[in-house]
């Protein structure tokens, strides 16, 4: 959910989606997403999946007839701001992007402070997000959340219910293991570059293996049996 930059709307009240909530100190107006859940007073990032990331822009203007500087900074470390530190022009606005990358499942909070030079108190803004922890929605979830075992949350056809498809390079069903070793016996298939399995589909043949004399099998992948 990427906000766009609103048009000031002089409002001191939560407004219908579209439109924004406005805070004022001194010559400057902070104009804020005001999101149909009935949140407007604070920024909202909502299902943002592990390993990706979310934004949420908002606005400040200053009414006043000369420039400001303002700062601004966060209390959590899965929260970034920028810019941190800007300029505001006499009768000009500045926008700003709030981004949150998860570490965690558990929804966030945190508070968005903004310090400037124009008198008063600074603005402090609550800042909330929320994780989630299937972005593919297979059921599965991302091996980063308690219990997950997707070791690709973004493509439904890769997950533990998944039967594997061998020798595509892709660990369809998650399993960590090589996708040129079918039998499973720590050898990969002789047609891959550093592999040396006569036969990737039985566990017992592989350079190393038993060789019994006699049995027409070449257990150890030598050329010869025995």
């Amino acid at each position: 959910m990427k906000a766009s930059l609103l048009a000031p709307l002089s409002l001191l009240a939560c407004s219908p989606i579209g439109e924004v909530y406005s805070v004022r100190r001194a010559e400057l107006l902070l104009l804020l997403p005001c999101e149909d859940s009935g949140d407007c007073d604070g920024l909202v990032i909502p299902e943002v999946p592990f390993e990706r990331e979310d934004q949420v822009d908002f606005e400040l203007l200053n009414e006043g007839e000369r420039a400001l500087t303002v700062e601004l900074s966060l209390s959590h470390s899965d929260f970034a701001v920028s810019p941190a530190t800007s300029n505001v022009a006499a009768s000009g606005s500045t926008g700003f992007t709030v981004t949150y990358a998860p570490s965690v499942i558990d929804p966030q909070e945190t508070t968005l402070l903004i310090s400037h030079n124009a008198g008063g108190p600074a603005f402090e803004i609550t800042v909330s997000a929320s994780t989630n922890p299937d972005a593919d929605s297979d059921g599965y979830l991302h091996l980063l959340a308690p219990r997950g075992d997707d070791c690709n949350d973004f493509n439904a056809q890769v997950n533990p219910g998944v039967l594997e498809t061998w020798y595509d390079g892709v660990d369809q069903d998650c399993d960590g293991g090589s996708d040129y070793d079918q039998d499973g016996d720590g050898h990969d298939i002789h047609t891959r570059p550093d592999g040396d399995d006569c036969d990737d589909e039985q566990e017992r043949i592989h350079p190393g293996a038993p060789d019994p004399l006699g049995d027409d099998i070449d257990q150890d992948c030598d050329g010869e049996d025995g």
